[in-house]
């Protein structure tokens, strides 16, 4: 991690749901309780948009205060057409080392996620015990194109990338 504390709380994810709902509507030209309504009856598109910048979000922040972090990438069914409400959402993040505080933070994430998830969309989505599907690759992964790192220069089913570090 980067020298700088870091004190992830509540008030961050509850932003981040807000933003993502706000993206969503300007996406689909509809009001954030629209936005809502849509995902809570399981409209993919809205799904679609929401679930990129929960990512999109994320990766920003984590590459913001860990220097570790090369990239970040959406891939599998969080690319598809056919999202569900109860359907992860699936991030790599490229990074230059593995650590088990960037591992802890992200469990943090992945927590707090899930239970803003369920608050917000409500009965449909009680049973879900997990929202985020996160992986660390490393430049050798992505080298010799290892499990997960495969998918970063895949012809076939290539990963979305959603944040890069700035070069320089």
């Amino acid at each position: 991690m980067s020298n700088t504390v870091l004190q992830p709380n509540v008030e961050l994810v509850h932003e981040i749901f807000r933003e993502a709902c706000s993206y969503s509507a300007r996406k689909l030209r509809l009001s954030d309780q629209e936005v809502v309504k849509r995902l809570q009856n399981g409209c993919p598109s809205a799904h679609g948009y929401f679930r990129y910048s929960l990512a999109q979000q994320l990766a920003s922040y984590m590459g913001d205060v860990d220097d570790k972090i090369k990239a970040g990438y959406l891939f599998g069914s969080s690319l598809g057409e056919e999202l569900q409400p109860t359907s992860n959402i699936n991030i790599l993040f490229w990074v230059t080392q593995q650590s088990p505080a960037l591992s802890s933070l992200l469990g943090w994430f992945e927590s707090q996620f899930l239970a803003e998830y369920k608050r917000l969309l409500g009965t449909g989505v009680q049973r879900m015990d997990t929202l985020l599907d996160t992986h660390l690759i490393t430049d050798e992964d992505v080298e010799k194109k290892i499990g997960y790192a495969s998918l970063v220069n895949s012809l076939h089913a290539p990963a979305l990338k959603i944040w890069e570090r700035p070069q320089g």
